[in-house]
């Protein structure tokens, strides 16, 4: 049974976190769109979707997509690992009811999960996500409607988007960046073999940084620590 909690849903990769859970989701995700949609015609049906380094995350999030855009959903397709707030800053941008990004944030390797986001780039409340957990009591796999990942690209129903500039660009322009290439900083960046360095290192080199990166290779199992920046793990 799929349940959120404070951060989403989060479950343990092949018990819980199950490509039939994800497409199940999806479709509760879809469901409440349509139904939503039902209460004013001018909701327009657009979804953005994410995903980090973590084992499945690449793969759960075409699971979705394939879901989403089988319900005749517009789906936006972050077709590179993102770290979270810049999919929360793209549903923000896009003007999008929700989206979504496949993440366990700091649990361990063995977990995955998806985050809900709302309009504006909001976590999901507590209402939306009990409506979620509402819909998906009423749902089965033989309810699930999909297309082919490939398909939906061909039907424009799945669009690839690379938003990295204009989150990279919005955050320089809220920081004094004259006043930190002035200090000439030297900076270590322990990317915890997660997605952080996509868009810091540009940020830190742009602010003339010397930057020394750490940790930032593809391990699924973030070096056998948990990828959370606490004084024990860095």
């Amino acid at each position: 049974m799929i349940k959120f909690g404070t951060g989403g849903w989060r479950a343990l990769i092949g018990e819980e976190f199950t490509k039939e859970n994800v497409r199940l989701l999806a479709q509760a995700i879809a469901n409440l769109m349509k139904a939503e949609k039902s209460k004013d015609d001018n909701l327009e049906f657009n979804f953005v979707i994410g995903y980090d380094r973590r084992f499945l995350s690449d793969k759960a999030a075409k699971w979705m997509a394939e879901v989403l855009a089988g319900n005749k959903i517009n789906v936006y397709f972050i077709a590179q690992v993102a770290p979270t707030p810049l999919v929360m800053f793209t549903v923000k941008k896009m003007k999008t009811f929700l989206g979504a990004t496949v993440t366990a944030s700091h649990n361990s390797a063995d977990y995955n999960g998806v985050k809900v986001f709302t309009a504006g780039g909001r976590d999901a409340t507590e209402l939306v996500t009990d409506l979620l957990e509402a819909h998906l009591e009423n749902i089965s796999p033989a309810d699930i409607c999909s297309l082919d990942f490939e398909q939906g690209k061909n039907e424009n129903l799945i669009k690839h988007i690379d938003p990295f500039d204009d989150y990279i660009d919005t955050i320089l322009g809220m920081i004094n960046i004259d006043a930190i290439r002035k200090r000439k900083l030297r900076v270590v960046l322990d990317a915890m073999y997660g997605v952080s360095k996509t868009c810091l290192q540009t940020i830190l080199l742009t602010a003339r940084c010397e930057l020394h990166v750490i940790h930032d290779r593809h391990d699924t199992l973030f070096g056998g620590r948990l990828p959370s920046p606490t004084t024990h793990t860095l």
